[in-house]
């Protein structure tokens, strides 16, 4: 859906995509290689956490790069959006870096 909003296939005023873009820019850019945008979200089933991810896009030199990370519930370890986040932005700019 990203990419359909992002490469213009959906109709959307300037302005709104701007509001958009400005809403899912990853705030600490400074130690990334390229402008990175996205969304966290997290399922919960009876207080906990049983699903996380993060989708969204980076902006790169041939354009967009889409993508989405999901985590699901594991006994090992915490599920959180912010290390679906922090996995998704390693694969990008690891991608991205080649």
């Amino acid at each position: 859906m990203l990419e359909r909003i992002f490469e213009k296939k959906v109709t959307y005023k300037p302005r709104t995509l701007r509001l958009l873009k400005k809403a899912m820019a990853v705030t600490d850019q400074e130690n990334l290689k390229v402008p990175f945008y996205g969304k966290t979200g997290m399922g919960m089933r009876k207080g906990i956490v049983v699903d996380a991810w993060y989708a969204g896009f980076a902006e790169g030199f041939k354009g967009n790069v889409y993508f989405c990370v999901h985590l699901g519930r594991s006994d090992k370890e915490e599920v959180s959006s912010a290390k679906a986040k922090e996995i998704a932005i390693q694969i990008v700019s690891d991608y991205m870096g080649k």
